[in-house]
């Protein structure tokens, strides 16, 4: 088991046998649908948002044992790229130079690169054997992981054959799946989102608000405190993430039964402490955010840690599925991210939209 803490393939259709046209899928308008990725610690989903707003779930694909150890290292922050000391320059100056060649040569950037783009190019296929058309532009959203970087996302993304589209009139940055999964409930997106100024306009006359994330998922717990006023913004207050804490660990047994799901409340009041007042929302993410038991020890935890009845606020109450959550948000920003492709703003635009 290892606990981080930081502040801050399977289609859901029955198998046919398909066709693979090979030009990109469009809309009357001309618009790609967007896709949306929800890469987790143990498998990922993909999910459409069509131009008209309507968002469906396309494939599920478990991840093998590379990727799993992958997302592990980098969680830990002994992991995490440094060059501040001599040593350490020397160090990224050859690793960047290895980075390089490697490319140069049409292989993988580094080892972990060959890992994720692997498996994002299984992703690929998959999607595009479900949608019968060629895939080119993705939004990926991912776990927050203190040693992930973005060059390796932006280098797995080119060998896989992929696009990274920008999040909606912003600058390149890795997208998190709370943010993802905010966004799959409606929550911190624009309405007038075809308007730039409009849009900006509406996410700045939002209130700020306190949320914090439960994923309870196959191989991961984690909780996640963020302040958020729009669903680009990654303010993270605290944030525990435990590879012990998974669906996969839970015992069967009475006793150590009992244990992990102490070990979990333990992990929320961790990261809860640092709350002033309650939060303005919960929301449970991950395959089995619906367990009966989780829920039921996320409102015992936070009644011991606020004294206040959360089951108004539990959006698992409203019947939204936690597994597909930050796949159908990360669609919904990709199709808004695809709207705005080769768009360029004007320069009023610009000088309203806080990047």
């Amino acid at each position: 088991m290892k606990l981080f803490s930081t502040l801050l393939l399977a289609p859901l259709v029955g198998a046919r046998v398909v066709r693979i046209n090979h030009e990109p899928l469009r809309t009357e308008a001309g618009v790609a649908p967007g896709i949306g990725i929800h890469l987790t610690t143990s498998y990922a989903m993909a999910a459409i948002r069509y131009q008209d707003g309507q968002v469906e779930d396309l494939i599920r694909l478990q991840a093998d044992e590379d990727y799993l150890d992958l997302m592990e290292r980098w969680s830990n922050p002994a992991y995490r790229k440094r060059c501040d000391t001599r040593w350490e320059k020397l160090q990224c100056s050859a690793a960047r130079a290895r980075r390089y060649w490697n490319k140069r040569l049409g292989r993988p950037a580094t080892p972990d690169v060959a890992i994720l783009a692997s498996f994002l190019g299984q992703i690929k296929g998959a999607t595009e054997k479900e949608l019968g058309s060629q895939v080119s532009d993705v939004f990926p959203v991912f776990p927050i992981l203190v040693a992930l970087d973005q060059d390796d996302i932006q280098d797995s993304l080119d060998h896989a054959g992929l696009n990274w589209l920008n999040a909606d009139r912003q600058w390149f940055h890795i997208s998190y799946e709370t943010n993802a999964a905010f966004a799959g409930l409606g929550y911190g997106v624009c309405e007038s989102w075809t308007d730039a100024l409009e849009c900006a306009r509406e996410e700045k006359l939002r209130h700020f608000e306190h949320i914090l994330f439960l994923n309870f998922d196959n191989s991961s717990f984690s909780a996640t405190l963020q302040y958020m006023q729009n669903v680009y913004q990654e303010y993270v207050y605290a944030q525990s993430l435990d590879f012990g804490l998974g669906w996969w660990d839970l015992p069967v047994y009475e006793v150590p039964r009992a244990r992990f799901w102490a070990r979990i409340h333990e992990l929320i009041l961790d990261v809860g402490s640092t709350l002033q007042r309650p939060p303005d929302k919960v929301i449970l993410i991950g395959e089995h955010a619906g367990d009966d038991e989780f829920v039921e020890v996320v409102k015992t935890a936070l009644w011991d840690l606020l004294e206040y009845d959360i089951s108004m606020i539990l959006e698992v109450n409203t019947g939204v599925d936690g597994k597909s959550l930050a796949a159908r948000g990360a669609a919904e920003l990709a199709g808004r991210a695809s709207y705005w492709k080769g768009r360029t703003p004007s320069e009023e635009e610009m000088e309203t939209i806080e990047l």
